[in-house]
């Protein structure tokens, strides 16, 4: 099926990641939590300077940059997790306005199938691979919408990307990265408990 044929795609990737050794915790250090917050990805957005090819060159520079920041973070705190917010309007939509679909390369369903395949093998697996625990907040935009109103109650659940955040939950768990947690929230948001404060997403 679908699900087996992009999971063994993505899995035959595997092999070109090494697996990296979380750095060892140091007693008398501060303990610290790394986030790295995603939003307006806007997937299947095409102009003369952003398409697909863009959205992964910069995702995977984006994680570069943060895994420097971690190596650096490690020789003088205790990091001891990453919280990863994917924070809406992954992708573009094209049907939110009227006119929507003339600025988008592909239709929604595909935008969502890509957006989560880029996702997945620049974001997420590189991150899980470094071994901590990973807490993956996915919260909907406006541009998630599946209507043209906005839901009242059930922003998460019912917007498009509910579909690329169950989907990333899927992969991760048939791929058994099991030190990475979803947190996908049915309505606007999620509060996560971060170093003893309340932070909402």
């Amino acid at each position: 099926d679908d699900f087996t044929r992009i999971a063994a795609k993505l899995t035959g990737n595997r092999t070109m990641i090494k697996r990296a050794k979380a750095n060892t915790l140091k007693v008398g250090n501060a303990n610290m939590t790394m986030a790295l917050d995603i939003s307006d990805i806007h997937g299947g957005l095409k102009t003369k300077f952003y398409d697909y090819k863009k959205i992964r060159l910069r995702l995977e520079k984006l994680v570069q940059v943060f895994m420097e920041e971690y190596d650096r973070n490690s020789r003088t705190h205790n990091v001891e997790d990453f919280v990863i917010g994917l924070n809406g309007d992954m992708i573009h939509n094209d049907k939110l306005h009227e006119d929507s679909s003339k600025a988008c390369e592909e239709s929604t369903p595909g935008q969502l199938y890509n957006i989560t395949e880029i996702l997945f093998e620049a974001v997420i697996e590189p991150l899980a691979l470094v071994g901590l625990p990973i807490r993956v907040v996915a919260t909907a935009g406006n541009h998630d919408r599946s209507c043209k109103s906005r839901a009242m109650f059930q922003q998460g659940k019912e917007g498009y990307t509910w579909t690329v955040y169950k989907t990333l939950e899927l992969l991760t768990n048939k791929l058994k990265y099991d030190n990475v947690e979803y947190i996908i929230p049915e309505g606007y948001g999620a509060v996560l408990k971060i170093q003893g404060s309340n932070i909402l997403y």
